[in-house]
């Protein structure tokens, strides 16, 4: 009687489970390496954006410090809009060559004009930041 059930049981184990785990081994070893690679992007996609953030918004105060609020009561768009261009200059010059390559690359932009913009976005967003955090005079 044990012979008998040692024998089901390995025909068990070599007729069902042994294939089921061979066909889980199969589907992981497909499934795993996408997993992976999605996963390392999107945390490389997050670790940018938040430097991004973080550095823009950086740039942004700095420019205030320095130059906006030297301008005084002589406000005009063209002046803000050369702030927000030396703003854009200070954020590339910290991101170099090689990081505004990463962004293009990383976020699949189609040139270094939308990273541009993509970059100005950030320095609007934190402007809009800045102001929101300034108490109103």
């Amino acid at each position: 009687m044990q012979d008998t059930i040692e024998t089901i049981g390995m025909l068990a184990i070599k007729g069902f489970i042994m294939p089921v785990i061979g066909l889980f081994l199969a589907w992981a070893s497909t499934k795993l390496p996408a997993w992976i690679t999605t996963h390392i992007k999107n945390q490389r996609e997050a670790a940018i954006l938040n430097k991004l953030a973080t550095l823009s918004l950086t740039v942004v105060q700095e420019v205030d410090q320095t130059v906006v609020s030297n301008l005084g009561n002589k406000v005009t768009k063209a002046s803000l809009s050369a702030a927000r261009d030396q703003a854009l200059e200070t954020l590339k010059s910290h991101l170099g060559p090689q990081g505004l390559q990463e962004i293009e690359q990383v976020f699949g932009l189609e040139n270094q004009d939308a990273v541009i913009k993509m970059l100005v976005s950030f320095i609007e967003q934190g402007v809009h930041s800045l102001k929101l955090s300034t108490p109103s005079e």
